[in-house]
C-alpha cells in the first residue's frame, strides 16, 4: 500500500465511522469494512464470520472460494474487549501470495473496525437516538453470504 492510497483508506474509514454512528444494519457496516479492504489491496474479497457460524457453512465458503480460484491471503480474529473472540476476518486473493506488512496492517485496522461495530450491535440501548436492528447477531449472521463483497 503505498502513501498514494492513504486518502482514499481514510475517507473509507471515515464513512464506516460514521455509518456506525447513524445505527446502520451490522450486515452493512461489515460490507463496507470488507469492500475498503478489497478496494484498497485488490484483487482480493474479504469476508467475517462470527464464532457461531456454522462449521459447515464456514467450511462451503472456503471450498466455493477454491472452485473460483481464490486463495486464501489473509486471515485475523476479530477480537473483543479482554480479547473475547466475536469472529474472523478473512481475505481470499486471485493469485496465490502472502500480503505484504502494509496489507497485514490494513487487514488488522479492519479486524478492529468490525469488532467496534459487533460490539455497539451487541450493547443495550446506547441512546434514544440508537435505533436496534430487530435481528440479533446470531440471526444475521445466519447468512454468511451478506457479508461477502
Amino acid at each position: 500500500m503505498d502513501k498514494r492510497r492513504s486518502p482514499c483508506l481514510l475517507h473509507a474509514e471515515e464513512q464506516i465511522l460514521r455509518a456506525m454512528s447513524t445505527s446502520s444494519a451490522l450486515p452493512e457496516l461489515l460490507n463496507k469494512i470488507c469492500a475498503a479492504v478489497d478496494c484498497q489491496i485488490g484483487n482480493v474479497v474479504s469476508l467475517v464470520s462470527f464464532p457461531g457460524d456454522d462449521a459447515a457453512a464456514v467450511a462451503a465458503v472456503a471450498r466455493n472460494a477454491e472452485l473460483c480460484g481464490l486463495y486464501v491471503f489473509c486471515s485475523t480474529g476479530v477480537l473483543g474487549e479482554n480479547r473475547e473472540p466475536l469472529g474472523s476476518f478473512e481475505t481470499y486473493c486471485c493469485l496465490p501470495r502472502r500480503p505484504s506488512i502494509e496489507e497485514i496492517e490494513l487487514v488488522e485496522r479492519a479486524a478492529c473496525l468490525a469488532a467496534i461495530a459487533i460490539n455497539l450491535h451487541k450493547q443495550p440501548h446506547q441512546s434514544t437516538s440508537r435505533i436496534r436492528s430487530s435481528r440479533s447477531i446470531a440471526e444475521q449472521a445466519q447468512d454468511p453470504s451478506a457479508y461477502v463483497n
